[in-house]
């Protein structure tokens, strides 16, 4: 980083605020905007990139600026209902407890790269890249290099799990470093290996292009049509347990909820909820009206709670509607 003007710097820091401002997870940025500087040891530069970004971060915590949602909010993050750890378990135990489990998350970051088969082909590409060829970038796109480094790093601590949907946030420096890797493989003939080793990760991720356009043409059908003519087998303005696509175009007619609060259940509280556990939650707890179940319900090994779509006799629900696609229970009179 050699003569770079305060004018950029600003910039950047007034759009590494900005993504923050967006969403919680893009924090990231501003911290990796924070080290690079400091990393680089440009001083001033930092103060002028700190002030502008700090500014701009301040308008996310307008609404935390008295105690009481500030409580509400460090205990959200505490708490949040996910399969995933949480900000509290990164941070419980001690200062040498936080650092040892930061360091267990990045020590399975490899989980975000090669989370499914949309992104094993760009991740294998990319790291690859990054590690065959870390001298000649380090050498020729130190910047870049460092940046990304960091970027990986902090997004392993700070984001709020290893879902491979965060990638988006690295993306683009991915594909830089991807696309000079190929480059330059192109025009040394020495890289002979890595040569073949591109080409048969490109075979691959073809293959996995493939597979992903024939599940999303498998998938295609006409939701809005669909939502539309099984909802309305139920009373408007009632309480919906069913697939969370049903909220497209139908959420204004219908309180719609999902199954994953039951997911959780099973999660934090480490049982196994019976199907006739899970009516009872979903009558008296939750106090739903109507549960829809689709094929997918219908054949989940992982959350078998109405496996082929048997319905054990309870007080709670019963069955009114069946056909190849759904089948929808009404809450019965005597669980009201």
């Amino acid at each position: 980083m050699k003569n770079v003007k305060v004018y950029p710097i600003m910039l950047s820091g007034l759009f590494a605020g900005l993504a923050f401002v967006t969403h919680l997870n893009a924090l990231v940025f501003p911290v990796v905007g924070f080290f690079f500087l400091l990393f680089n040891k440009k001083w001033n530069l930092l103060i002028y990139y700190t002030l502008v970004c700090s500014g701009v971060c301040l308008l996310y915590t307008h609404e935390l600026w008295n105690q009481t949602n500030l409580e509400t909010f460090l205990y959200q993050l505490k708490h949040w209902p996910t399969h995933q750890e949480t900000f509290g378990e990164k941070v419980d135990g001690g200062i040498l407890m936080a650092i040892w489990n930061n360091i267990l998350r990045v020590l399975n970051e490899h989980k975000r790269y090669f989370w499914d088969q949309d992104v094993w082909g760009i991740s294998a590409l990319f790291l690859v890249t990054l590690i065959s060829q870390f001298k000649h970038l380090w050498n020729n796109y130190k910047s870049l290099t460092i940046y990304t480094l960091l970027l990986m790093f902090f997004l392993a601590v700070l984001s709020s799990s290893h879902g491979a949907r965060y990638l988006v946030y690295l993306m683009p420096f991915m594909s830089v470093i991807i696309g000079l890797g190929v480059f330059r493989v192109i025009q040394t003939p020495e890289l002979k290996i890595i040569k073949w080793v591109y080409l048969l990760i490109f075979l691959v991720q073809m293959v996995f292009v493939g597979m992903t356009y024939g599940s999303i043409f498998e998938k295609n059908y006409n939701h809005v049509k669909e939502h539309h003519r099984y909802l309305s087998k139920v009373e408007k303005g009632s309480r919906v347990l069913g697939p969370w696509e049903f909220v497209y175009n139908e959420i204004d007619e219908y309180e719609i909820f999902s199954f994953k609060t039951y997911e959780y259940i099973e999660d934090r509280e480490h049982i196994e909820l019976t199907q006739r556990q899970l009516l009872e939650k979903a009558a008296l707890d939750f106090e739903m009206d109507y549960i829809i179940l689709n094929k997918e319900r219908k054949n989940s090994k992982e959350f078998p709670w109405f496996k082929n779509w048997n319905i054990v006799p309870n007080p709670y629900f019963e069955e009114v509607f069946r056909d190849e696609n759904y089948l929808i229970l009404k809450r019965q009179s005597s669980s009201v």
